[in-house]
This record gives structure tokens, sequence and C-alpha cells, in this order.
């Protein structure tokens, strides 16, 4: 076991001359190594044994033998390389399984014996197979490696230089010695060429066995079908990309063929190479899924593929309409047994008028529907409904035809006479169908089926039905004809109401007083308006237009109503008149009315005042028992018998006259004239008031003074008196006198009779006898002889301070000795222990007493002669009242409210001795009060008092002046009385202050915020205020607080509240939570009231940040609450370092939306461009009407894209991961673009992190060299569009798998972007060559610097 060279050296020695000197020879042991590499192949592989010899010092031959032949073709090294080594090849182009010999002998020493040494070829049988599939499908082929010994070649696929890794299934098959490599294809989509690789494991060196695959598609698209059911219909499937198929059409699991229900029809092969299969269908009446399978004649061991094709049948109703003319009509379109939503349109009618309304109806599978309205039909008109698929739009459309027919209806109103018995009838024209009739009644009575008659046929276009009635009564009834479709059952039912007038006619007959005008009422129920009414006098002359009578009508409520008013001068006597009633039925109806005419004779009377007196009341012509008659006052208000009056009521016993008599008491003349009615009371009549007047007169005998011895006057005055007059006188013992100077009647009416008495010596009276309508009056006069007479004759009305002169004169012609006394209430004025009275004057015959008037003047006065002789004469006396010189108004201060009636009066004293009361005056803030009651208050605004007559009170001797006023808000200020008298004297009257209770408001309405609250000032007026004013609001939301100040005015007080308004702050979490709220606050003092509407203002809204992209535009908006008169307006800002300053002018406009009906506004900032800058805090500062609010803060965030890396660098086949971080609002929508392809992917993965931070990344999976370039990520935030930075992905390539080195196996590690193999030597074995032990990939080109790495070598121990 020669491991090395070696030398040996060779001594001999002789044996025969042992002593000979030995002779050595060196031989040399050369040692060379001889190994053949074996191979294994696939049959019709070339490939190439080899034999290599190392350790050489020269060259060896070699020759190479399979079954002892020499084979020839081999090739042999002619020298020894450096390494001491020689190669021999033997070439085989069809290789040949069996042992190949490489014979070696050393050529340096020729002895050497021959070496073999040998090499094994081994043959595998390999088959590939190929398929021809549906495009999308499934394509699945086989390489079958056969002779596989115990160490199995490896099998491996390629897809042109590609190696492919998934999909594959590896199987053994022992018995026949076989490998099954199965390659799957999950979803082939073009034509492919897959490489079966079989590789040598047992001899790593062996070439490398290849067998395509043709891996071929078809595709066949097939269509589904909508049809209408029962419809014929073909159902196609295309196959192309194929020339060689077969194909059969199934329906379940039985194939299908031409029969009377299908017609299977032969392909047909189109110019652009499709194939069409088509399969025909007779009426289909059911859902069909048909399966359409094929198969590749090619490769007829492909996988047979199957297409669903679906026949969905539908049912189309088209339902059509019977209308009224011009009436809304709808045609509708229903399909059923649906799966899903079909187009379907309308045609027939014009698309532009707005007449016709296309509705979908919803699609809820498996029915939808289409309704055509018709606002206003017209005519008869045809639609055509038109279905087509929208899912299967190769269906064929299917359509429908629908009818709509107008017909009118005829239905009059009929007018009849109560208890006749009418017929209604309603009549439809314009339809060939029968049509369905029903009738009914406004009130709900039901109508008996006899009643009614209804045409079963139509002739020509007519039909008709009838409601008979019978004995109807008096009303207006109406009746329903409703007309439906017999047809088209779903139509729009039309009906017509026709009116039953049952007239009936009332006439109203009167008792009525002769020579009154009365008013007789003929009233037409159940009538039209058209209905006419006369009036007939002996029911032959139309009076209706007479002088004497006068016609009104009056329509309301189905009722006619004539007044006929007929004049006085013609109700003499008993009247007939006939009321003549004509419907639009053109027949009269007739009722008699009648007058019957009574008489009232009522007496008059004149009495003296202060005596009794007697009225008469006679009621003559009456014809009816029922009469009364009651005598009343003015204001006819029944007289009752008392101390005042007597009744007496007398009959004549026939009932046809009654006497009613009032007896009245003295003391009712005492009051003057007087007014009465005699009340008369026909049947059921309103009573009729007869007037009557008891007039008086007075009668007036003041007694007379005369001298003694002279010729006095007695003078008889009877005043007011209307009726004659005779005046007669006697004496105290009744002798009449006859030589009255004279009797005669004034103007006013007053008749005056004086008697003229001469030479009297003592007192005396006389008689005067009045005689008025037969009545005797009887009357005393006194006559007093007297020479003292005092002047005034009268009592005496002076005002204060005033000076009056009292005259005591002695009249008669002689003088007498005595002297004058004065006398002040029976007290002799004399000064001495008297009473002081005043200033006299006295001589003879005459006696003055001056007096200035003062509160002790007041009492009687008189005066007295007192002769010599001790006997006095006393003159007449008379009452002096000293009277304040003032007015009285009340009252002084007026309070009251807007349109409250109010009245002012002014009393002021009258009959003032020699000092007339002219007038009152009345004066207005200073302005006369015109006699209208006109005038002008401070600000010559107009007012207007209703000036009453002036009032004389004969009790007090005084005269007052009211005025009426109702309070408004000009009538407010001083009123004051100017009374006006003969001698110019100034009357004070203390005025009056009119005033009004206000409650006003400094403001109608204002806005109120949660930063600024509103104040409103409420001023109030009044004459004082017992209570605090109260502040209500509505709705709740409002808190008001107030502060109060009195202070006093002319004749009351004012008051000023103070009521600040506020409301809470509010915060809204979308902007469609904000409305403005609009409050109302009354304020009520005293009953009155005043509003101010407050308008809450300011509650805003504003996302917190807005997200912005450098020079992109962007927009932040802010919406806040107001209302539509404010005056608002809106300053931007932006944060700058710590401030907020205004934003400018360039580059960013301010948009403000008008207020909404919520009272809403939106103020949008728009910017241009956005800076950096802009990345930055924002706020609006909104004014609204001087109010400022402020929003919340609003952070600019600026979006952004960072890249994980931007260069990758990867091997082919490997999967990678493209990645960046985005910040933005929301989940962005993102592809990844090739830049160098211009080609995008949809990216998914993406995740986030924390709230606004996204991590986007994008997977490619077993990336090769047409995926290197450069990428980019485009990012879309709600409108904001980012690109990231460049990534750019470089693919390195791979190596080819080295096969492992006898006893070794090999190590992989990383070499920067290359990687390296290393040889591991098994346990037991060495290195054969150390600098063959790595050999290492540049994946820049994907090759190894080596491939044929050193083996490791059993070591045998030598023996």
């Amino acid at each position: 076991n020669l491991q090395q060279d070696t030398s040996y050296t060779c001594n001999t020695v002789s044996k025969t001359y042992t002593h000979s000197n030995p002779a050595s020879v060196v031989v040399g042991a050369n040692v060379f190594v001889v190994t053949a590499e074996s191979r294994e192949v696939t049959a019709s592989t070339a490939t190439t044994l080899t034999c290599r010899i190392s350790d050489l010092t020269s060259v060896v031959s070699v020759t190479w033998k399979k079954d002892g032949q020499k084979q020839s073709g081999e090739v042999t090294d002619s020298s020894v390389n450096s390494n001491g080594e020689q190669t021999s090849r033997l070439p085989m182009t069809n290789p040949v399984d069996g042992t190949y010999i490489c014979v070696t002998k050393s050529t340096l020493y020729p002895s050497s014996p021959e070496f073999e040494t040998e090499a094994y070829l081994y043959l595998l049988t390999m088959e590939v197979s190929s398929v021809e599939v549906l495009v999308n499908t499934a394509a699945v082929v086989t390489c079958t490696v056969g002779n596989v010994r115990d160490q199995k070649p490896t099998v491996t696929w390629k897809e042109g230089d590609t190696d492919v890794t998934d999909h594959l299934s590896e199987s053994e098959d022992a018995a026949n010695n076989r490998i099954l490599s199965t390659l799957t294809v999950p979803q082939l989509q073009q034509d492919s060429v897959y490489t079966c690789v079989v590789r040598s494991a047992q001899f790593p060196k062996s070439e490398e066995g290849t067998k395509t695959s043709d891996l071929l598609t078809y595709d066949v698209s097939c269509e589904n079908v909508d049809v209408r059911k029962e419809t014929p219909v073909s159902v196609t499937c295309v196959v192309s990309q194929t020339d060689d198929i077969t194909a059969s059409w199934w329906l379940s699991d039985n194939q299908i063929s031409s029969n009377s229900d299908y017609t299977v029809k032969n392909p047909e092969t189109q110019n652009n190479g499709d194939i069409h299969f088509v399969l025909e269908i007779v009426n289909p009446s059911r859902n069909l899924d048909l399966t359409f399978k094929t198969r590749s004649k090619k490769h007829p061991s492909s996988k047979e593929s199957t297409k669903a094709v679906s026949l969905r049948i539908y049912e189309l109703t088209v339902t059509g309409s019977q209308v009224r003319t011009e009436s809304e009509s709808a045609v509708k379109c229903e399909l059923s047994h649906l799966e899903n939503k079909m187009a379907i349109t309308w045609s027939g009618y014009p698309k532009d008028s707005p007449d016709y309304v296309v509705t979908e109806g919803s699609f809820t599978a498996p029915t939808q529907t289409s309704t055509l309205r018709i606002s206003n039909a017209k005519s008869d008109e045809s639609f055509t409904c038109i279905i087509k698929s929208i899912a299967n739009p190769q269906s064929p459309e299917s359509a429908g035809y629908a009818q709509v027919d107008t017909y009118d209806i005829t239905f009059p109103d009929v007018s009849t006479k109560k208890l006749s018995n009418p017929t209604l009838t309603c009549t439809v024209s314009g339809l060939k169908d029968p049509i369905k009739f029903e009738w009914s009644s406004e009130d709900g009575t039901e109508i008996p089926s006899d009643k009614v008659s209804s045409d079963d046929v139509v002739t020509g276009d007519i039909q008709s039905s009838t409601l008979e009635l019978t004995n109807v009564n008096s009303g207006v009834y109406t009746y329903t004809c409703q007309v439906s479709s017999l047809t088209w059952p779903t139509s729009i039912m039309s009906s017509e109401t026709a009116k039953l007038r049952v007239f009936g006619i009332t006439v109203e007959s009167r008792y009525v007083k002769a020579n009154t005008g009365v008013v007789l009422t003929c009233t037409a129920t159940g009538v039209t308006e058209t209905t006419v009414i006369t009036w007939r006098l002996d029911a032959t002359n139309d009076v209706t237009k007479g002088e004497d009578f006068t016609a009104e009508d009056n329509y309301e409520d189905d009722t006619k109503t004539s007044k006929l008013t007929i004049k006085g001068t013609a109700v003499t006597n008993d009247v007939t008149l006939t009321c003549v009633v004509t419907p639009d039925t053109g027949k009269e109806e007739t009722e008699i009315a009648t007058i019957d005419v009574y008489r009232v004779d009522v007496s008059t009377k004149e009495v003296e005042v202060r005596s009794k007196a007697t009225l008469t009341c006679v009621v003559s012509d009456v014809t009816v028992d029922k009469v009364t008659a009651k005598w009343t006052d003015k204001n006819q208000t029944h007289i009752t018998e008392n101390n005042d009056y007597t009744i007496r009521e007398v009959d004549d016993g026939g009932n046809t006259e009654k006497t009613l008599t009032l007896g009245i008491s003295e003391v009712v003349t005492q009051g003057g004239d007087g007014d009465y009615f005699c009340a008369v009371t026909v049947a059921d009549e309103e009573p009729d008031y007869t007037a009557t007047t008891l007039e008086t007169f007075t009668t007036s005998v003041p007694d007379v003074e005369v001298r003694t011895g002279e010729t006095g006057y007695v003078t008889c005055t009877v005043a007011d008196a209307e009726k004659a007059v005779t005046i007669s006188w006697s004496s105290a013992d009744g002798a009449a006198i006859s030589n009255t100077e004279y009797t005669h009647t004034t103007k006013d009416g007053t008749t005056v009779s004086v008697l003229t008495v001469k030479g009297l010596t003592q007192d005396t009276s006389f008689n005067c006898e009045v005689t008025v309508e037969g009545s005797t009056y009887p009357h005393v006069v006194n006559v007093e002889t007297n020479d003292l007479s005092l002047t005034p004759d009268e009592d005496l009305r002076i005002f204060d301070q005033s000076d009056v002169i009292l005259t005591c004169e002695y009249k008669s012609s002689r003088v007498s000795s005595g002297s004058f006394v004065w006398k002040f209430d029976n007290a002799v004025c004399d000064g001495s222990g008297g009473v002081a009275c005043g200033q006299i004057t006295s001589d003879l015959k005459t006696s003055e007493l001056k007096i200035s008037a003062s509160s002790g003047s007041e009492g009687t006065w008189g005066c007295t002669f007192s002769k010599d002789d001790g006997s006095e004469i006393k003159s007449n006396t008379l009452v002096m009242t000293v009277v304040e010189l003032t007015a009285s108004q009340t009252p002084p201060v007026i309070w009251g409210k807007v349109d409250e009636a109010k009245s002012v009066s002014c009393t002021t004293p009258i009959n003032i001795y020699n000092n007339q009361h002219l007038s009152f005056g009345w004066e207005f803030d200073g302005n006369t009060v015109n006699s209208d009651g006109s005038s002008f208050n401070a600000n010559n605004s107009p007012v207007t008092f209703t000036v009453k007559p002036d009032v004389v009170s004969a009790s007090d001797n005084s005269k007052t002046s009211t005025l009426e006023f109702s309070l408004s808000s000009v009538l407010v200020g001083t009123l004051a009385c100017k009374p006006e008298y003969k001698k110019g004297q100034s009357v004070a009257a203390t005025a009056t202050s009119v005033n009004l209770e206000t409650v006003a408001a400094d403001k109608t309405s204002t806005f109120v915020t949660a930063s600024t609250p509103a104040t409103v000032t409420f001023t109030s007026r009044s004459a004082d205020f017992p209570e605090k004013g109260t502040v209500s609001s509505s709705p709740s939301g409002l808190t008001v607080t107030t502060s109060t100040t009195d202070t006093a005015i002319t004749g009351g007080k004012e008051r000023v509240e103070v009521a600040t308004f506020s409301v809470a702050s509010v915060s809204v979490g979308d902007v469609s939570e904000l409305s403005s709220t609009s409050y109302t606050a009354v304020y009520t003092l005293l009953g009155v009231s005043a509003t101010v509407t407050l308008h809450s203002a300011g509650v805003t809204y504003a996302d917190k940040e807005v997200w912005m992209s450098i020079e992109q535009k962007a927009q932040i908006s802010c919406s806040f609450t107001t209302s539509n008169d404010a005056d608002i307006s809106v300053v931007w800002m932006r944060q700058r370092s710590k401030v907020y300053e205004e934003l400018p002018e360039k580059g960013y406009t301010n948009i403000m939306s008008s207020v909404n009906e919520k009272g809403v506004v939106t103020t949008v900032l728009y910017i241009d461009q956005v800076e950096e800058e802009d990345i930055s805090n924002f706020k609006a500062v909104i004014s609204i009407s001087g109010a400022k609010v402020e929003s919340g803060v609003i952070a600019g965030r600026m979006v952004n894209v960072t890249v994980e890396t931007d260069t990758i660098s990867a091997l082919a086949q490997s999967d990678i991961s493209l990645a960046v971080t985005a910040i933005g609002p929301s989940t962005p929508t993102v592809v990844l673009v090739h830049r160098d392809q211009g080609t995008s992917l949809a990216v998914t993965e993406i995740t986030d992190d924390t709230a606004g931070t996204y991590r986007i990344a994008k997977s490619l999976n077993s990336v090769y060299k047409n995926n290197a370039g450069q990428y980019y990520f485009k990012i879309e935030f709600a409108g904001l569009i980012l690109k990231s930075d460049n990534i750019t992905l470089t693919i390195r390539n791979k190596c080819k798998p080295l096969s492992n080195p006898p006893n070794a196996q090999l190590v992989e590690a990383e070499d920067n972007d290359n990687y390296t193999f290393t040889v591991k030597c098994s346990s037991g074995t060495v290195m054969m060559d150390t600098s063959r032990s790595v050999a290492k990939c540049d994946t820049t080109t994907g090759t190894y610097d080596i491939t044929d790495l050193t083996p490791c070598l059993e070591t045998t121990q030598p023996t």
C-alpha cells in the first residue's frame, strides 16, 4: 500500500565471491493517484467522464475501455500541469450507461504495470407533461425521473432563469424506481414554459438534465342572462386563445343535447380566432344553473374546466290605469322573481314635460317596481316599459305596454220640492270597458241597493248609474258618485258630488201698528244662490221694486232670505203678500204672508207742576186675543202702580179694543215735563212703543209790596205752557175782577197777566185762576203795604273781599221823623254792644251800608225805620253768602294705562251778585282746548277731549264742566280749568297732572353671550310702586339680576330698574349642535309690561386642529350663533411666539356665510398657499353687535411623511418591505409608486402607532431584477396629498446552488452584499485542497469566483 514516492536501493553481494564489493543500485517507486469521476445523467444528455491523475512527475498514457472495448473520443492532457496533474476525459453525446475503465500506464517507467480505475455512468429516464388549462385556474404538470438508484437525484423547476420554489411536491414510486416531481401553478394567467431540472446527488458534477413543460392557457367567457319568463333566449360562451378544444353543456349532472327544449348550436370560429358556443333555450320557465365544460384536445390529460352560467327568469306585470280626465294617473311596471336590480325605462311621453314623473320603487329582492305618474291626464295615452339587465347587459330587453284611458263624469245637481221623488244620474263617458259605480251620502246614510241601478254594458262610450229617492225632506243633501276601474282596480278612483236641494218656504206674518214700517221675511232653505225670490201684492202685483216696498236678498249656507221692507205709508189696513221662490229648475213655489194692522191712540196732557194728571192709551182693531199694554217711562222701563202712579185697564168685552190709563201724582209733575210710552204687544211680536208727553207749565204769583195809597201791580205769570192759557182774577172774597190792566204772551210763550191795585191802605190778597185744557188752577197773591225797601231786593252771593252797598230807602212821599237801623242776623249794627257791620251813610230818606265781603259777612241783612212815634217799619231782608274766589278741579293727579278712560271736572260758583259766570276755559299744556275738544300737547301733537255739557247744580249754586278722554302716549301733560266771569275776576283752579303709567325699555332687542351679559334699563312711571317689578323670560336658560332706584316726580314716582341678563357658557361637540336661542324677557310692573328680545350669540364651534400641507391650499372654519339683525365681523388671528397677531391680507381670505335657519354663521379662512409659519395656532375673534367672543384655539398641524430607509439592497427572489411613517388626521389612502415604471400598488399595511401617527409598509415578495428602481409612497389624507422621499431598491443576483463536495457540507455565510460557501469536511476526512475550500458569490453578477470546491478525502493508515 504505497502512499508516496519512495526510493529503494538494491544491494547485490556475490554469493560466490563473498568478499566481492557489494553493488548498489537505487530504484525509485513513483506513486501517482488516479481518480475517476463517475456521472449520473438523463438519457440524451451529453456528458463527460473524467479521469484525473495527480502527483505525477511525468506524463502517463491513458485509455478508456468499456466492456473490454477501447472507447474512442477520449481526450487526454499531453502534459502534466504545475500541480502535477494530468486529466483524461471521455465525452459522450449519447451516453450509454455502464462501467467505464480508465487505464493508466507510466511512460517514464515502461515496465510499470497498467492500472485500471473504474468510472460509472448511470442513465436516468425523464418525462415531463404539458397542459392546456382555463386561464386563472390551476395548472399541474409532472416531471417523472426513472432508473433511480438508492441515492436519489434532485429534481427542481425553473421558469426562465428563475428557480421555482413554491407549489412543488415530490413523491417516490419505489416499485418502479421513479421520482415524480409535481409543479402546481395556482392561477395560470398566461402561456408559460417551465423547465424540469434533474441533478445527480451522488455525482454532483454530473450534467443536469432538463426538459420543458408547456403550460398553455385559454379563456372562456360566458354570459349570464336575465330573461322574461317564457321568452326564447340564447346563452353564449366564447373560448379564446386556443384553436383545439372540446366543449359541452350540462344541467346538473346531465349533459344537454338538442331536443324540444334546447338546441346546441355548432361552434363557430370568428375572424379573431374566438370560438362561439351557443345554447338556445326555448321558452324557459324557471331559473337554470348551467355548466359549460371544456377540455384541451392538444393535451388531453389537462384538467377539465368548468364555467357556471346562470339563466335567471323574471316576470313582468304592467298595470294600466283608467282615470278621470285632467286628474292624476299612474302606470306601473312590476318585476318579480328577481335576484338583481334591473334598469327600467319608460317611453311614449315627452321627457321634458313636468307632467310626467318616473318614480323608481325600491328594489327588494325578488321584486322591483317603477311607476310613471301623469299629473294631468288629458286624453288616452299608451306607454312602454322597457326592461334591461344591469348585471348582465347582454341579456335581451323585454317590454310591457301600459294604457291610460281617460273618462269624464257628469253628475248634475238637482233641486226638488219637499216630499217629492227625485232621481240623481251619474254618467261616465269615454270608456269602452265597464266601470264600477258606488254611491254614498255625505251624512253617512246608507243607500239601499234597490234604489241604485247601473248600466251593465257600455253604450258607445257612455254608461250611467241612477239613484232614486222617495219622499225627501227639506234640506241640502250631498251625494257622491264614486267611479272605479274594473279593468285596472289600482287606478285612482274618481268621484263627483251633486247636491239635492229639497227646499222649503217659510214666511212670517206680522201684527203691526198702523202707519208703522214693517219687514217681512221669506226664507227659502236648501236652494242655490241663483234662486230668485219675488213678492206679489194680492197674489198678482210684483211689488219687489214698488215705491213703498224694498226687497233685499241674502244668501248664506244654502239658504236664501228675502226681506221686504214696507214703508209705514203702505201699512194703513190689513195687507196680504205672496212670496214667490223660483229655484234653478224654474218651477216657482209660493207662500202667503199677512200683515194685520191695529191702532194705538195715546192722549197728551198739559198740567201745572205739582198737580195730578191722567194719560190714556187706547188699542183698537186687534184681531187676536193675545194683546198686552203697559206704560213705561222715557227709558222704556215698565211703570208699576205705586204712590206716584195709578194704572187702570179696560177691555171692550170683544177683545177688539183695550184702554189703559196712567194716573200721575203731583210729586211727579213737580219735576216738569215727562215722556211716556204705551207699550203694546200683540201675539209674539216685539212690543211697539207709542210715545206721549205729559207737558207741564208753571204759574208764578209773587207777593208784592205797595206803598200806602200808591198804585201797585200784581202779576200772575204762566210759563212753559204749550196750550192756550186763560187767566182770571177775583178778590179775596171771590168777587170777579175784570179790570186787569193787560194780559199778554211773550216771545218765549210765557203768559203774563197784570192786575193794577190802587189806593191800598192795608194788606190784602187777590185770587189768580189759570185755565189750561179745561182745567183750572187757583193761586193767591198777597199784597203788603210797606214804605221801606231794601235793595238789592234778593239774596246775594258775592266773592270774598268784594264790596257791596246795601240801600235802605223810605219810599213814602211823606217823610216821617225817625232813624234808620241796620241789622245783621237780627243784631243791631250800631257799633256799641252790637256788631260792626260796615260803613253806614244815612240821610232823611235813605241809608247805605257798605260791606267788604268776608266770611263774617255771611248772614241775614235788613233795615228798619224807627219812627219817633215809636212805630217801626221793616224792610225786606236778604241773605248774603260769601263765595271763595276759587274753582274746584278734580282729580289733581291722574295716572292710568293706555286707552283707559279718564275724566276731569271743574266746578265753579255761579249766581254771584253783579258778576255773571260767562264760560269755562280749558288749557292743556298751555294750549287752548277748543269747543270741539281738540288741542295740542307740549310737543304740538294733536290730542282730543270730549267736552261734556255743563251741569248746573241749583242746590249749591255751582256749575261743572267735565272733559273726558282716553289716555295715550301723547295725551300726557297738565290740564287746567280757566273759568271766565263778567267782571274779569281770575278764579284759580288747581291743575290736573295727567300721567301715563308706563314701562319702557331702553332697547327692544339685544344680544347676550356667555362672556358679555346684556344690560337693559326699564323705566317705569306711576303714582306709586306698592310692589316690585318682575322679570320673566322664556325659554329657560336666561339668568337675570336687577338693581332698583326710585325717584319722586310730579304727582308720582319714577322707577329705574337695571336688569342684567346672562347665559351660561355652552360647549358643543359638533357644529350640528349649534343653534341660536332667542329669549323673550318681559318686565311687568303694575300690569304694564315691556318686552325685550335677547338673542343668545357667541356660542362657537371649531375643530381643535386643522391639517395642512406646505405649499398646498388650506381652510379653517369656525361656526357661531348669532341672529339676522346682528352686526357681525370676524378677524382671524395666528399665534406667533406667544402672541396672537392679525393675519395679513395677502394670501388669506375670510368668507362668511349668511345666517342659516338655526341662527348659525360659518366663517371660513382660506389660505392660498400654506407656509411654515401657518403651522401654528389660530383663533377667530368675533364681534357681534359690539360683543366680542373668541373661538377655541385651532391648531394648524402639518401632515408629514418620513421614510424608514432610503436604500434597500436585496437578493433576487427574497421578500422585502418598504416602509414610511406618516402623520395625519385619519387613516390615509396610500399607493406605492414605482417611479421608473410609472406603476402603482395599493397599500393596506397601515397601522396606527399613536394618535395621528401611522406606519405604512408594503411587502414585495420574491423580488426580481424588474422590481429594482426608485419607489415613493403617495399618501392622501382627506384631500391632502403627500409624496415620500424616494426609496432606492437594488436587486442582487443569487448564484446557482453548489453541490456538496464528496465527504463534505457547504456552510453559507454573509459577506457584505455577497455571500460565501465554505467546505466543511465530514468527520474522519481531510480537505484535499484548502485553496479551493471557499466559493464566493458575487451578487452583482450572480457568479462564483470558483465552483470546483475541494473534496474531503478519507485517510487510511498504512499497513
